[in-house]
């Protein structure tokens, strides 16, 4: 009702009244309980918590289209396999669905697979991948390819109380619509007034020095905001960060003047060097 963010959620079509909701690991009791909250007595609407009946598996990198060729009888080109949709195929000996959706930033696919198969399935594209130089990555590996690419986390980089438009995701308020969303009222004159603090990327000049969450950004020797998330990125050689920096106080209300001034982040007391952008380093 504030203008905030809810949740992050991926939501697919599986029919023409049949939705498929995907919740982070973490907020999937929390999301359905929302729902299941905003549904109306005179409403046809079913909801079913199926988080036990799938396994899912991600294969996302450079080669992921040909890996996935290789172990699928379907086109996985781009054309007929677009980004932000899914299929339903065969792995080995399992019918599994996949989406088109990455969480790394390179082209890659989630696939759904039921648990009596998951390992099956799993072997499969294990071993095929091996021709492609597959490798198991871990959580804190797709962490720091999500900060790479500027990926925000609900609960770290987002929450209630920031508006989409301090994060760069006000394309996806449908203001339009005949029917509003909850909080589009809020959220418009929350864009309206334009008032930070807003999420940028930071990067560490010393790369000896590492990133986590909650260090203060300073501009100019000031503290102006504070580190959401952070890792090390091997493609930057440096830690990389998502930070939320305050607008100038001289009345400038234009996002370019943020990366204005020399930053800073301190970091166990010390004051080391960054850089800051309005876009992803990647």
């Amino acid at each position: 009702e504030r203008g905030g963010v809810e949740s992050d959620v991926t939501v697919a079509r599986h029919g023409a009244n049949k939705f498929m909701l995907m919740s982070s690991i973490s907020h999937t009791r929390r999301d359905r309980d929302y729902l299941a909250s905003h549904i109306k007595q005179q409403e046809n609407i079913t909801l079913i918590d199926v988080t036990a009946s799938y396994g899912v598996l991600s294969v996302c990198g450079p080669r992921s289209r040909d890996l996935m060729s290789s172990i699928t009888d379907i086109d996985m080109s781009n054309d007929v396999f677009p980004f932000n949709t899914w299929q339903t195929f065969t792995i080995g000996h399992a019918e599994v669905f996949a989406q088109r959706l990455s969480y790394t930033g390179e082209t890659g696919w989630e696939i759904f697979v039921t648990p009596d198969f998951a390992e099956h399935v799993f072997e499969v594209i294990y071993s095929a991948g091996q021709d492609f130089g597959l490798k198991l990555v871990g959580g804190e590996a797709l962490n720091a390819l999500r900060i790479e690419k500027g990926f925000i986390h609900w609960g770290h980089d987002v929450s209630y109380t920031e508006a989409p438009h301090q994060i760069g995701l006000g394309f996806a308020c449908k203001t339009e619509k005949t029917i509003p969303f909850i909080g589009r009222d809020a959220y418009l004159v929350r864009k309206e007034q334009n008032n930070g603090p807003f999420l940028c990327s930071i990067k560490l000049h010393n790369s000896d020095v590492l990133l986590h969450h909650n260090e203060p950004v300073l501009r100019n020797g000031d503290v102006v905001g504070f580190v959401t998330s952070g890792a090390f990125a091997y493609a930057t050689g440096a830690a990389i960060g998502l930070c939320y920096v305050s607008l100038p106080t001289d009345n400038n209300t234009s996002l370019s003047s943020l990366i204005d001034g020399e930053y800073e982040v301190m970091v166990e007391g010390t004051h080391i060097p960054a850089s800051i952008s309005l876009k992803a380093f990647m």
